[in-house]
Parts: C-alpha cells; structure tokens; sequence
C-alpha cells in the first residue's frame, strides 16, 4: 500500500481496483491537474499537493479559486490557469497577505521580496501542470527547499555566474567580509607606497641640475 493525497489509499499493483480513476478520491483543495482528468495518480501529486502547502503557508492563500464559485470552475481553474508567482501573490494587498506579513513583521512589499526568486521559482515547479515538468520525488523538493535555507544555488532556478556567486557571497558572508576588508587594506597600503615613491622620485628629478647649468659651470 502507498499513501497518495495525503491519506487516500490505493494499490499500486497492476490489478488494484480499490481507487480506479473513474472514482476521483481526491481533495479537490489540492488535487493535481491529471487527478481532476481522471487519469492514474503517480508519486508526482504528492509533490503538486505539497507545491500547493508550501504556496500557502508563504501568502497565507490559496493558489486557485480566488474567482472561482463552483467546483467545476475551480477544477478549470486548475487544468488552463497558471497560478500566480508567490511574491505577485503576497504583494496583492489582501487581508489573508497582510496579515501573513505582519505576522513576520513585514510588510506585504517587503514579503513579496523576501519571497521572489529562489522560492518563486521552487513552489512554480512543483505547480507545473505537466507531472514530468515537476519535481521528481518529494525528496528532490525538499533538496531546493533545504539549498535554499543554506543559501546554496536551487535546481529549479537556472541561475547564470552572477547568480552563483551571490549564493556563495551569502553562504560565507563572514569570511568574504573579512577578506574584502584585507583586499582593501592591501590596495590601501599599496597606493599609500606608490605614493611615497612617486613622491621621492619626483624630488630627486626636481633637484637633479638642468644640462645648460652644469655646462655653464665647466667653461667658466
């Protein structure tokens, strides 16, 4: 037996009839766009469902029905809607997002910034509406959500070198501190030593006697 759905049972074995798809056992809340088709569920619902929480819990609402009156519009809403990026979502000045934010003593623009980028682009990927495009084990999931916490680049976001070195610059923050501060003192002490030298040269090119004086000297 697997657990699908959070708590709907059903046999994975090639007879199983206990849940065939023609009795659409499902929360319909956070239900996956091939369950609302009726076609099989596999591991990758779990991961849609869970796309769904994590949605939640960052905005404080939900990714589908905010127009939605029926259950049939909310399961169309699903199958041809994208959902909205989290930060668009947080940002929307409604009562369920503002009380989320202060909740974090933030304010909805500043909980939208915390949550563009690296989350964005983790919860859009366990929503794709194609199971393939998702991740592939919830394991995976928790991988991007676990590299995020570590300010580690995160698979679901192709981030390009300027990316990569922000994650790191995070990540070891003390250690870059401290070496930007000894560059600095470095290129300070070394321009501070050219100076001297330029200095000294140019005194001894200033008290070096001209050609037509020291000639001047010898015939006289």
């Amino acid at each position: 037996m697997k657990l699908l759905d959070f708590g709907i049972a059903r046999l994975l074995a090639a007879d199983a009839t206990i849940t065939a798809p023609r009795d659409r056992l499902f929360t319909i809340g956070y239900a996956a766009p091939e369950q609302i088709r009726g076609e099989i569920p596999q591991c990758s619902v779990d991961v849609y469902a869970l796309g769904l929480l994590l949605y939640e819990l960052l905005t404080g609402q939900r990714a589908y029905g905010r127009t939605a009156s029926t259950p049939a519009a909310y399961e169309r809403e699903v199958l041809t809607v994208e959902p909205m990026p989290p930060s668009r979502a947080a940002d929307d000045l409604t009562a369920s997002t503002t009380e989320r934010a202060a909740s974090r003593g933030l304010q909805p623009a500043q909980l939208a910034q915390q949550l563009s980028g690296d989350l964005d682009a983790i919860v859009m990927r366990a929503l794709r509406k194609e199971p393939e495009a998702r991740y592939a084990t919830v394991s995976d999931l928790a991988d991007d959500l676990s590299a995020f916490l570590a300010h580690r680049p995160v698979a679901a976001r192709r981030g390009n070198r300027r990316y990569r070195m922000a994650r790191f610059v995070q990540r070891h923050a003390l250690a870059v501190g401290l070496s930007s501060v000894a560059l600095v003192s470095l290129i300070g002490g070394w321009g501070v030593s050219c100076g001297r030298l330029i200095r000294r040269e140019s005194s001894v090119i200033w008290r070096k006697p001209k050609p037509e004086v020291a000639c001047s000297r010898r015939i006289s």
